[in-house]
C-alpha cells in the first residue's frame, strides 16, 4: 500500500518530479559505493553546480544486531550532519524511526516546514492503509506535528484516497507572554495554526488500472490543483502526464508537462520530456555500464530562450 507522498509516484519516475526518477541530472556527479564484510555500507558523493560550486557527502549505513536499522548517518561540506534510524516491527506494520538533521546555523534553520531535523516518528501499513506521522522538535515553530494517511476505498477496487497535514505548534515562539503577563514580560507561547485550510496541507484521490493510474492532488492553501497520469503501454515504452493548476491572482494558470520512457535494452533507458512552466525540452538516458557501475546523462534546452539550457552527469 503506497503512502500518501508516493501517490502519483508512476509518473513522477517518468517526469522526474519529487521522489521521482533521478534521470533529469542538472549537476555533475560521482558517486562511490561500498560495503564491508559485516555488512556496513559507504557512499561517498560529491557534485559540481553549474555554477562551479562543489559540495561532497560521507554516509554510512548498517543494521545492528539489536533489529536497529541505521539508515543514514551522513556529513556533507556544507556542513549538515543528518541522521537517521528506525526499528522495524515496533508493532504489527508499524516502524518507529528519528530523524535529525543539522545545520551550521543549527537549530531553527528549517522555515518551510518540508525537512524534518529533529523528528520522532512512525509507520504503519498494510494491504488496505498506510499512515505515517513525526513530532520535529527542533524545526522552526516547533514542535511540528506532521500526519498523512492514504487507503483504498471500500467497494471500489483501485480508488484510494488520502490526506496530509501538518501544525506548527510556535511553542518555540519568543515574544510577548500571554495576556495579562505583568510588566510585558516575554517567554515562549503557542501561536499554532487555526484554521483548517492551514493545518491541511493537501488532499489526494488516486485511481489505478490495469495498465494505468491518475492521480489528483489539491493543496488548499497553495490554492493548486495537479493531476497526474501514467499508462504504460508495452513492456518497454511508458507516458506519463501532469497537469497542474494554480490560482495566479484572479486568474488560474496551467503549466503542463509530458513525456516518456523507453528502455532500448535491459542496460539502457532513454527518457524525455516537455515542460510549458520553464518552456523547455529535455532529453536524458542512463545505461548500466557493468553490475557496478551506471551512467546518467542529460540535458536541457529553452525552446524560447536557447542561452537557458542545462547539462548534467552522473557517475555511479
Amino acid at each position: 500500500m503506497p503512502f500518501f507522498k508516493d501517490l502519483g509516484g508512476s509518473s513522477d519516475k517518468i517526469l522526474g518530479g519529487p521522489g521521482g526518477h533521478e534521470a533529469y541530472v542538472t549537476d555533475k556527479s560521482f558517486t562511490v559505493k561500498t560495503a564491508a564484510n559485516n555488512g556496513t555500507k559507504f557512499t561517498f558523493d560529491k557534485t559540481i553546480g553549474n555554477d562551479g560550486k562543489t559540495s561532497a557527502t560521507a554516509k554510512a549505513e548498517f543494521k545492528h544486531s539489536s533489529g536497529v536499522n541505521f539508515k543514514k548517518i551522513q556529513i556533507g561540506t556544507d556542513g549538515k550532519v543528518a541522521f537517521e534510524a528506525e526499528v522495524a516491527e515496533a508493532a504489527k506494520n508499524t516502524k518507529i524511526f528519528v530523524k535529525i538533521g543539522t545545520l551550521k546555523s543549527a537549530v531553527n534553520s528549517i522555515k518551510d516546514g518540508k525537512s524534518e531535523c529533529g523528528a520522532l516518528g512512525f509507520k504503519f501499513d498494510n494491504k488496505d492503509m498506510a499512515a505515517d506521522g513525526s513530532v520535529d522538535i527542533l524545526a522552526m515553530d516547533a514542535p511540528l506535528i506532521k500526519m498523512s494517511f492514504a487507503m483504498k476505498v471500500p467497494g471500489v477496487d483501485g480508488l484510494t484516497v488520502g490526506a496530509d497535514a501538518a501544525y506548527a505548534t510556535s511553542m518555540d515562539t519568543w515574544g510577548p507572554a500571554t495576556p495579562g503577563a505583568k510588566d510585558g514580560m516575554k517567554g515562549l507561547q503557542a501561536k499554532g495554526a487555526t484554521k483548517p485550510i492551514d493545518i491541511i496541507k493537501a488532499v489526494a484521490a488516486s485511481y489505478a488500472g490495469s495498465d494505468f493510474d491518475v492521480t489528483a492532488v489539491v493543496a488548499p492553501a497553495k490554492t493548486t490543483l495537479d493531476v497526474k497520469y501514467h499508462q504504460k503501454l508495452s513492456g518497454t515504452t511508458s507516458v506519463g502526464a501532469k497537469v497542474g493548476i494554480f490560482d495566479k491572482g484572479a486568474v488560474f494558470t496551467p503549466t503542463v508537462t509530458f513525456g516518456g520512457s523507453y528502455a532500448l535494452d535491459k542496460d539502457t533507458t532513454v527518457f524525455t520530456k516537455v515542460e510549458s512552466s520553464s518552456s523547455s525540452v529535455s532529453l536524458a538516458f542512463t545505461q548500466a555500464i557493468n553490475s557496478s557501475v551506471s551512467l546518467t546523462c542529460a540535458t536541457s534546452v529553452g525552446v524560447v530562450d536557447m542561452n537557458s539550457s542545462s547539462f548534467g552527469a552522473s557517475l555511479e
